[in-house]
């Protein structure tokens, strides 16, 4: 049977429950694995793995299991409090299989969308010239873009890690990202190019929700996450003592794409990080009015110290509402 990423597992923070595996882990006691809600798992073996051989995954490694501290011993295995589950190196992310030994970094989507997703697709796939006049005035210069995520030809697919270099034409810089950042970085929600060799990186919301983001990696990944930090705030001229809140809690999010806007710059490329917020989505819960947004993002960068650094001025907000998104030109 083809092998199918959207069979395989599940990605998710548990609350001690027993989480589905994407292969049977090396039993020795008579326990059976279960699903999250306590029927019996559905083991699904991972591809390139030999009939009766241990379960391996993408790179042909041999899988990783992670159990908290509430798993018997010969149970399923799970996933402790508070942390995202990376089981069997995410083979549980809708990944693309470039080969036996690589996994791109690379999520497409379902044709069916809502909220900050459906309406970033509109922006890039049918073009809405309000966002470019918003980054014009913002950047006082002219820009043609061409988007390239998230795309319908492309399955609308996001890039992260190494990917999202490839797409904006910057493989070079893989080996320092790879340093600078842990695996499984910022799954970017637009990428775009310009014509002046400028490139765009767009995080979209449309729900207050959205913003609200902690920091989920390892011990060990979280470690480097907070070297980059301090590496990032070194840079903008921000230091730690003003910043009213943490960096990994509760803008995480915002914080590690500014960070790695300011990677890009310090490396040399001109680079442009867009915070896009869309007001009034018509499919969200509570539709969050313009001049809210605004308030939020002042808030936001103000706690953090953010609203003053070295690269503010290549730091964007911009506030479009779904009827000035479907406006013709």
């Amino acid at each position: 049977m083809p092998f199918n990423a959207r069979r395989v597992g599940v990605l998710a923070r548990s609350q001690g429950h027993p989480v589905r595996v994407a292969g049977p882990p090396r039993q020795t006691h008579t326990a059976t694995p279960h699903g999250l809600w306590g029927q019996p798992a559905n083991l699904i073996p991972p591809p390139f793995t030999p009939c009766g051989a241990a379960p391996r995954d993408l790179r042909g490694h041999p899988a990783r299991f992670i159990s908290s501290p509430r798993t018997a011993h010969g149970a399923a295995p799970q996933i402790s409090r508070g942390r995202r589950a990376t089981l069997i190196e995410m083979e549980c992310m809708p990944f693309i299989v470039k080969n036996r030994h690589c996994i791109m970094p690379r999520i497409p989507h379902k044709l069916e969308s809502r909220r900050s997703e459906r309406l970033m697709r509109i922006v890039a796939n049918e073009g809405s010239p309000v966002f470019q006049r918003r980054l014009e005035q913002l950047t006082a210069s002219p820009h043609q873009i061409e988007w390239l995520s998230p795309l319908k030809g492309d399955d609308h697919a996001e890039y992260y890690d190494s990917a999202f270099l490839d797409k904006l034409g910057l493989s070079a810089l893989a080996p320092a990202l790879k340093d600078f950042w842990p695996e499984s970085g910022p799954r970017w929600d637009g990428l775009a190019r310009t014509d002046g060799g400028e490139v765009i990186l767009v995080e979209a919301k449309a729900h207050l929700d959205e913003t609200i983001t902690d920091c989920l990696a390892g011990p060990a990944s979280t470690q480097r996450i907070v070297s980059a930090f301090e590496w990032t705030m070194s840079k903008l001229g921000t230091p730690q003592s003003r910043s009213r809140v943490s960096w990994l809690s509760p803008y995480y999010q915002l914080c590690n794409r500014i960070a790695h806007l300011c990677f890009l710059r310090e490396h040399g490329i001109k680079a442009h990080m867009v915070f896009l917020a869309f007001a009034d989505a018509s499919d969200v819960p509570a539709p969050v009015s313009s001049e809210t947004w605004r308030v939020i993002t002042r808030h936001m960068r103000r706690s953090l110290a953010l609203d003053k650094h070295t690269y503010r001025a290549f730091d964007h907000d911009i506030v479009i509402s779904e009827a000035e998104l479907n406006q013709s030109p």
